[in-house]
């Protein structure tokens, strides 16, 4: 293993966490008053995404 993959590993487990901490905070969020609306922004946003 090179040190190009260490750091391309590196990366990806630093993005795995900054994704698992980012859908924690939005499930979070989903439990409050916020819901519809993130489900709306959400909706939204797969229609975009298509």
């Amino acid at each position: 293993m090179n040190s190009q993959e260490l750091q391309k590993a590196k990366v990806n487990s630093m993005k795995l966490k900054t994704m698992k901490e980012s859908s924690m905070k939005t499930s979070g969020m989903m439990r409050g008053p916020w819901r519809p609306m993130m489900l709306f922004t959400l909706r939204k946003m797969q229609r975009f995404l298509k």
